[in-house]
């Protein structure tokens, strides 16, 4: 246990953070996703367990402003989602770094890892123009205000394309993640010993 939790601050350490030099290996790697995700769901339950008893009026009303009831669960739900947001903002960089020195020591160049992310950022932009297009498009046939020409295809299929790419691209990116040291050749592995903390 403490091994995983090390993994963890490791990635967060002054000399880790930002480098992309060396090599992280396979347990660095998934101990760090595991941690993450231990302490993104504990925030995530915690503040799901203040909205339930917000609604359930659990919570006895803190204030009333402009005739909105503000409870204390809701600002404890606030402060909660605001805290989620900055811990997954700020993990986005040893994140970032990590992936590219486990790409390092599965012999690839961490610039295929940003290519990755780059396209799959592509591809969920469009997804999410297609879906607001889509949302539009119902409602106002549903309106009855459907005039004109509009961008998107209602047969559905413009969705499928950036759908295929990203599941194509998250599929190579966790066989790449899950290689063993040196898969893909040496070029770009430079084991260094793991900082002890």
């Amino acid at each position: 246990m403490k091994e995983i939790f090390n993994a963890f601050l490791r990635a967060y350490d002054r000399r880790h953070i930002i480098s992309i030099r060396g090599c992280s290996n396979c347990s660095d790697f998934w101990y760090f996703l595991l941690t993450h995700l231990v302490f993104q769901l504990l925030l995530y339950m915690v503040y799901m367990t203040v909205m339930f008893l917000q609604s359930d009026g659990l919570i006895e009303t803190l204030a009333s402003i402009d005739e909105i009831e503000w409870g204390i669960g809701s600002v404890i739900g606030a402060v909660l989602f605001f805290a989620y947001t900055i811990f997954m903002l700020f993990s986005l960089i040893p994140a970032t770094t990590l992936t590219v020195r486990r790409y390092h020591d599965a012999g690839m160049s961490g610039k295929i890892a940003l290519a990755f992310l780059a396209l799959s950022i592509c591809c969920m932009g469009y997804l999410g123009k297609t879906l607001v297009e889509f949302f539009s498009y119902y409602q106002d046939m549903i309106m009855g205000t459907r005039g004109g020409a509009t961008l998107y295809d209602p047969s559905g299929m413009s969705i499928l394309g950036p759908i295929l790419v990203i599941e194509l691209v998250f599929l190579a990116h966790l066989l790449i993640l899950a290689s063993p040291t040196g898969t893909f050749g040496t070029k770009y592995l430079q084991r260094k010993e793991p900082v002890e903390l």
